[in-house]
């Protein structure tokens, strides 16, 4: 999804100043004109036609009998017109579909030590006792009519995430993840962490008190105020920040705080800078579907089709798809992959059921759900509030493993019960069926 330049103000730079230096992840070959995905009908065929055409197989996809192929321009223009190859296609870069939209009055960065959360009483999370989390009481989660006694039942379902990883060891999520995959680098987790440099990784836990406080970092003490840091700290994180980070940790903890039964399966298929493949997006799909996740969220958007990507989420037959329409404030009739059959495609509502600034809008959407100014953990131990279709379409997903929790239902069922329990928007965009209740869903389990 693209963006506007204008939209990168100094509070989303201001929000991400616990960021710092980081790696690049995308080698120069992944985005080279020089690469392609076909679809053969066996290994062997496809291995057959590298030797004759001079080509590389880079990855392979033996589900869908698709492989990532590089080469020479001529080499690969060859290739496409062998009789062995069904289809090729291009891999295509994809986005996540939001910096976050943040702006004056949703940027925060919040200290648990020292932040006494929305009525000024109660953890933010009790691991112990997550119905008595202060978290479960924000605004957003009492608009979809969440109430605590929602977390105490459910049996455990595993809800897939293709985003840029996760802390695993924040207090919100420790113990509810799987260990998930790095599609970007398989020799490493998928711990967001591990993308800074271990002193900014230590001050980023140091301020969210995983380390002993020194007392210099200054929170903040209503969610509708900006992060304030130390100066020698903003200093030292201001010089390359990434847009994304925390974004995958942001997601998964929503859908946690609505079903924490759930098993957070992490897929990190996104870089820092929130780019990544079709190719590689696919191969998480098919990943998540041959282990067993009941819920897939994917928080990101494709301009055009993606044959490759729409194969796979067909072949993730049982499971409830879940997908952000994007942040672009724009009449949308085709998003991928909400538009793709069985994907519910999310819009963000205010606290009063509006549509929020920035979120699309159209045919593309399916139901609404929330998606401005929600409290979610941060890596390192923090808790942000941000916005964006990606906190709506963790709502829904959330919502979606919690109703499994309590009934295992086919996705289709899911869905329908899903969109049947919605309460109607009186709004002039068209923001899909309705904005999500949780209550009325629940009360449809029989």
């Amino acid at each position: 999804m693209r963006h506007s330049h204008s939209r990168l103000r100094t509070p989303v730079i201001i929000f991400l100043l616990v960021l710092a230096l980081l790696m690049p992840t995308l080698g120069p070959a992944e985005h080279s004109a020089r690469q392609a995905i076909i679809k053969v009908r066996s290994e062997a065929a496809a291995k057959d036609m590298a030797d004759q055409y001079d080509i590389s197989l880079v990855d392979s996809i033996p589900e869908l009998s698709r492989y990532l192929v590089t080469g020479g321009p001529g080499d690969l223009a060859k290739l496409r017109k062998d009789g062995r190859v069904l289809s090729t296609e291009d891999n295509a870069l994809v986005e996540i579909s939001e910096t976050a939209m943040l702006n004056e009055s949703t940027v925060a960065l919040l200290d648990p030590s020292t932040v006494a959360l929305l009525d000024g009483q109660g953890k933010l999370w009790d691991y112990q006792h997550p119905g008595d989390s202060s978290m479960l009481r924000q605004p957003a989660l009492q608009k979809i009519q969440f109430t605590p006694w929602n977390v105490v039942y459910g049996d455990s379902v595993t809800v897939a995430v293709i985003d840029t990883g996760v802390d695993p060891l924040h207090e919100m999520l420790l113990g509810s993840t799987l260990p998930g995959k790095n599609f970007i680098d398989e020799r490493r987790n998928t711990d967001e962490l591990m993308d800074l440099d271990p002193q900014t990784a230590a001050l980023l836990l140091e301020a969210g008190g995983r380390t002993t406080l020194n007392g210099t970092v200054v929170s903040v003490l209503n969610p509708s105020t900006v992060a304030l840091l130390d100066s020698a700290l903003a200093k030292l994180l201001n010089g390359r920040p990434s847009l994304y980070f925390g974004h995958g940790t942001m997601v998964s903890s929503l859908i946690h705080a609505l079903a924490p039964s759930a098993r957070i399966l992490p897929l990190k298929v996104f870089d820092m800078w929130g780019r990544a493949t079709s190719f590689r997006i696919a191969k998480a799909v098919v990943f998540a579907a041959t282990n067993g996740a009941r819920v897939l969220n994917m928080s990101f958007s494709l301009d055009t089709q993606s044959p490759l990507v729409q194969d796979a989420l067909t072949y993730a037959k049982n499971t409830v798809l879940v997908a952000s329409i994007g942040n672009d404030n724009s009449k949308v009739d085709k998003n991928y992959p909400a538009s793709y059959g069985k994907v519910l495609g999310i819009a963000a509502t205010d606290l009063n059921d509006r549509k929020t600034a920035f979120s699309n809008y159209g045919p593309v959407a399916d139901v609404s759900a929330p998606g401005e100014g929600l409290i979610s953990a941060y890596p390192g131990g923090l808790y942000a509030v941000w916005s964006g279709t990606s906190a709506a379409s963790a709502l829904v997903s959330g919502e979606s493993a919690l109703l499994l929790s309590r009934k295992d239902w086919k996705s289709d069922e899911l869905i329908k019960r899903l969109i049947d329990s919605v309460d109607p928007l009186h709004d002039r965009y068209d923001l899909g069926k309705g904005r999500i209740n949780l209550k009325s869903a629940l009360d449809k389990i029989k």
